[in-house]
């Protein structure tokens, strides 16, 4: 690789002082490849729609960089799913990046949680139906009644959507969910008071002993939403989701390699880094192999990896 290709094209991603995301989906696969053929596994639906990545993934100023391309749901077909260490207590964020092409009068949901041991036993169920000329977020927890958001959202607009799930112990039916939704230039660094819904519990609900595996689903044709989505997150703390740290010139650039240099971010318990010929950091091609979210943990403290 030449030398001026190393110079500064890499992006440092922070984990937060908790821990780092437990779960991220950027669909960094070939454009036309099954998600069946990238680790997830089919819920119900197979083979009719069946979920293919598409060119041109999500972004926005302040999310986490989406190094890949993303993925279409429509309004029928194959629901898949995806495992990861499940978490049983505190909060659990689910974040993603989400554009609307269309969406129905009678709502549908396209994303959502379950515990480790039941996949489509579901919680934070997240809704979309129309309203006007555009669209309302939902939530419920699996099979009761759902609550819509008040905000009107716009079709062809992409926008951050953060659905959160907090363990309680008090009774077997006492977790509160929320949903906060922000378009760009909008994205806090702390979580904020107020959310699009919630606080929200259904006391006809028992609550789930631990949230372990994502689902993606395709509702059905007389109610499910258009729409693509990117840039899935599953997290355990606010920071984890949004902080990121800055990036500073490669020094002892040689033909080999370079230190790559950041500010280190205080309490941080990880970082991720990313070395590509891209500088828009999109074409999943174009990452140096070993080094497309390569856990440099290891050198936390002192900011910097050869």
């Amino acid at each position: 690789m030449k030398k001026l290709l190393l110079l500064s094209l890499f992006l440092i991603y922070y984990t937060g002082i908790y821990a780092q995301p437990v779960f991220v989906e950027n669909f960094n696969y070939a454009s036309g490849a099954l998600l069946t053929a990238n680790g997830w596994t089919v819920s119900s639906g197979g083979g009719t729609n069946a979920l293919t990545v598409t060119a041109s993934g999500l972004s926005m100023a302040n999310y986490p960089a989406v190094a890949g391309n993303a993925m279409h749901l429509t309004t029928s077909g194959e629901d898949d799913y995806k495992a990861f260490t499940p978490i049983t207590s505190g909060d659990v964020y689910l974040s993603f990046l989400v554009n609307v092409t269309s969406a129905q009068a009678a709502g549908d949901y396209f994303i959502a949680l379950s515990t480790s041991t039941s996949q489509t036993n579901y919680y934070l169920r997240t809704f979309i139906k129309s309203s006007g000329g555009g669209y309302l977020l939902g939530l419920s927890k699996n099979t009761d009644a759902t609550t819509y958001g008040s905000t009107v959202l716009s079709f062809g607009t992409t926008y951050v959507v953060v659905c959160k799930h907090t363990f309680n112990t008090g009774s077997t039916t006492d977790d509160v969910e929320r949903v906060f939704v922000f378009p760009a230039g909008s994205l806090p660094s702390t979580e904020p008071g107020t959310s699009e819904i919630g606080p929200y519990t259904a006391s006809s609900k028992t609550d789930p002993t631990n949230l372990g595996i994502v689902t993606l689903r395709q509702g059905t044709a007389a109610q499910a939403p258009v729409l693509t989505i990117d840039g899935i997150q599953v997290a355990t703390s606010w920071s984890t989701i949004f902080l990121s740290p800055t990036a500073t010139a490669a020094t002892n650039v040689l033909s080999t390699g370079f230190d790559a240099n950041w500010n280190a971010l205080p309490g941080a318990s990880g970082y991720y880094l990313d070395v590509s010929t891209d500088n828009t950091f999109t074409n999943p091609t174009a990452f140096v192999t070993g080094f497309n979210s390569k856990d440099v943990s290891a050198y936390i403290s002192r900011g910097n990896v050869w």
